[in-house]
């Protein structure tokens, strides 16, 4: 179903694909272990014939407990929430890349460029992603 959007996208010139799938995580314990198959297959399928980089973004929940998992996925990246997420289940080195989701859209208060760039750097040193995406 996503694959027809996909091909528009590339064919307007992006180069990635950002899946946002907050349910993986939010509020329970993840996908069932039969669901794990079909996401691998729906994933595989969206990236046939497309040249664009895929990542999946989770958030509102610890993504910590099925990033193994997470990153065994055909993606390019795999996002996590680090407002939920502990810092030190991202420990790498990563084969694939990060987005590190470090900006809390739930709060009024704007994080200072300082902080944020003190935390880029923590993740990027504790992940080693080839590739970190903020």
């Amino acid at each position: 179903m996503l694959h027809p959007a996909a091909e528009q996208l590339r064919a307007a010139g992006a180069s990635l694909l950002h899946l946002q799938e907050p349910a993986l995580v939010a509020g329970n314990s993840g996908p069932s272990e039969s669901s794990w198959p079909h996401l691998d297959r729906a994933l595989r399928t969206l990236r046939e014939g497309l040249d664009l980089r895929v990542v999946l973004h989770t958030y509102y929940g610890d993504a910590g407990p099925l990033l193994p998992r997470l990153r065994e996925l055909p993606v390019d990246a795999v996002g996590v929430d680090l407002t939920q997420t502990d810092l030190e289940s991202l420990r790498g080195p990563w084969s694939i890349g990060l987005l590190a989701g470090c900006l809390d859209g739930r709060s009024s208060l704007i994080e200072s460029v300082e902080a944020t760039a003190g935390l880029a750097r923590r993740v990027a040193e504790l992940a080693q992603p080839p590739l970190l995406l903020l």
